[in-house]
């Protein structure tokens, strides 16, 4: 929370709390917990050195809102009695990401998820025959018909976002207005990638608009690399439609 006088200390616990409860959803699936304490004021040689024992925070076990012993400097404690809060696993104090395949009755909440996102990396940066093919009920139909390639991220029991994977190529990815910036579109990505790996392919590949900035610098983030500019078939009513993109490329074995 804010605190006055106290800006930078409050903004760094705030930062250091927001970057471990991401690291906790990137690596969920994996046997690492990543765990955050926050106990309070804690007893410490801080209080003597800053001059505020005599404050209300710094009068040790004399007052409620005193420090509470720690295990020594910067030793976190660890739950028992007299001491702050026990450490609790992220997980456990933010919505958890579940990844599922698609199932029909998921359509509808894909296609708006896909709607809008489209229309944020794509207006301005493709032809007119794709943006034309592309109106609302297009993206209805769509959904409904790909259900089978398409995995969802759910959180709270909507869904957040979703991949859609053909062959080796991550064909689609989008995340809901709601959960841009969280964990989700990381989840959504790292499945992709494991279900082209499951499907045999040591390499995964995806389009992108040279326009669409802030997708690029996602996937680039995340390892994927820029093979350059390729002639994009993106799928259009009467056939392919000609796009310029950028193609991305992500090794998925080592070797």
């Amino acid at each position: 929370m804010p605190g006055s006088f106290q800006a930078v200390y409050n903004a760094s616990k705030s930062f250091l709390q927001s970057f471990a409860e991401a690291l906790q959803e990137e690596l969920r699936d994996s046997s690492v917990t990543v765990k955050s304490l926050m106990p309070g004021p804690t007893e410490t040689h801080f209080f003597r050195r800053a001059d505020m024992e005599d404050t209300k925070v710094g009068a040790g076990g004399r007052g409620q809102g005193g420090p509470r012993r720690g295990r020594g400097e910067g030793t976190p404690a660890d739950g028992g009695a007299g001491l702050g809060p026990p450490v609790v696993p992220i997980s456990s104090v933010r919505g958890v990401v579940t990844l599922r395949p698609a199932r029909p009755e998921d359509a509808p909440a894909v296609a708006e998820i896909w709607r809008g996102g489209w229309r944020d990396g794509h207006l301005g940066h493709v032809p007119g025959e794709l943006l034309a093919a592309r109106t609302d009920d297009s993206f209805d139909v769509r959904a409904a018909e790909r259900t089978g390639d398409t995995a969802v991220a759910v959180v709270e029991g909507a869904v957040a976002g979703f991949v859609m994977v053909v062959g080796d190529e991550v064909e689609q990815v989008y995340v809901g207005p709601a959960h841009r910036g969280t964990a989700v579109a990381a989840a959504l990505l790292a499945e992709a990638e494991r279900l082209v790996g499951a499907g045999g392919h040591e390499r995964a590949w995806l389009a992108v608009v040279a326009g669409n900035t802030r997708a690029r610098r996602f996937y680039e983030r995340s390892g994927w690399t820029d093979e350059g500019l390729f002639d994009h078939m993106a799928e259009g009513p009467d056939g392919p439609i000609h796009v310029p993109a950028h193609r991305y490329v992500k090794r998925l074995v080592d070797g």
